[in-house]
């Protein structure tokens, strides 16, 4: 699941980056007082529009990934995590001390 993540993560971000180049492009020119390329600036639209959902299933691929691997560890291992919290003081000043 992990690895499907991160194939469908790394197209998310090309098509994120190639849309928003092709978006940048027309207001670029806009900016520079030049004719833009509207058409640019729709495809490029397209394009981010086509990624945002492999984002979201490589967001949900992670999440399964973690949880199945979770699911598989020992859960009785973290009865022996039992950390202890105190106030200190001294002439540096006050703090927080945690023992484990």
């Amino acid at each position: 699941m992990i690895k499907k993540a991160k194939s469908q993560n790394t197209i998310s971000s090309i098509l994120a980056f190639a849309g928003g180049g092709f978006i940048g492009i027309p207001i670029g020119q806009s900016i520079a007082n030049r004719e833009p390329s509207w058409t640019l600036a729709y495809i490029g639209g397209g394009i981010a529009a086509i990624g945002i959902p492999i984002a979201i299933k490589a967001s949900k691929n992670v999440k399964k990934g973690v949880d199945l691997y979770n699911s598989s560890l020992n859960l009785t291992s973290n009865n022996y995590f039992k950390p202890e919290f105190k106030m200190i003081a001294d002439r540096n000043g006050i703090g927080l001390s945690m023992n484990f």
